[in-house]
C-alpha cells in the first residue's frame, strides 16, 4: 500500500497523523510521545560538569562530549529521554555512558531523532568508545581520515 501523503480522493481533509493510502481508506500512525526537555539552569550545570569531567580525559572521549555540547545547542543534552539513560551523575562526576549509548544504538532502542540527529548521536558513540581506534591510529592515518571526512563533507 503505498502512501501519498494526500487528503481523501473524495476531497475530505485528513487529520493529524493520518495517511491516505492510493485506495481512499485511511491510515492513522500512532503518535509520538511529546519530547520532554532539561531545564536550562540544569543544562548549563551539566555541561559544565561534563567539561570537567574530560578535562583530563582521552582525546576521542572529549571529542565526543564536546561534538554532542555544540551540535545544535545541546539538543541531546537538553532532552530527557537521552539524559535519563545516558547521563550518569555520582555526586562527584557527570559522565555520558558511551558503551550503553552504542548499545542501545546497535539495538534501535536509542531515543528517536531526525536523520542528522541520529546521525551526530551515533559519531558521538563512536567516537565515545573508540569504535574505530583512531587512539591506536598512526599520524598519517589520522590525517588520512581527517582528510577523508573532509572531502566527504564537501
Amino acid at each position: 500500500m503505498r502512501l501519498t501523503g494526500t487528503p481523501h480522493a473524495d476531497g475530505r481533509a485528513l487529520a493529524s497523523g493520518s495517511y491516505a493510502p492510493r485506495d481512499g481508506s485511511v491510515l492513522h500512525m500512532p503518535r509520538t510521545p511529546p519530547r520532554r526537555y532539561v531545564k536550562e539552569g540544569c543544562v548549563a550545570t551539566m555541561i559544565s560538569d561534563l567539561r570537567d569531567w574530560i578535562r583530563d580525559h582521552d582525546p576521542h572521549v572529549r571529542a565526543a562530549v564536546e561534538l554532542l555540547i555544540a551540535h545544535n545547542d545541546a539538543v541531546w543534552l537538553r532532552r530527557e529521554d537521552f539524559v535519563d539513560r545516558f547521563v550518569d551523575d555520582d555526586g562527584h562526576n557527570t559522565v555520558i555512558d558511551f558503551a550503553t549509548l552504542a548499545a542501545a544504538l546497535e539495538a534501535g532502542t536509542a531515543p528517536g531523532a531526525c536523520e542528522t540527529e541520529a546521525g551526530v548521536l551515533r559519531l558521538a558513540a563512536d567516537l565515545g568508545t573508540d569504535r574505530w581506534g583512531i587512539r591506536q591510529m598512526s599520524d598519517a592515518a589520522v590525517h588520512r581520515v581527517r582528510v577523508a571526512i573532509a572531502v566527504a563533507t564537501e
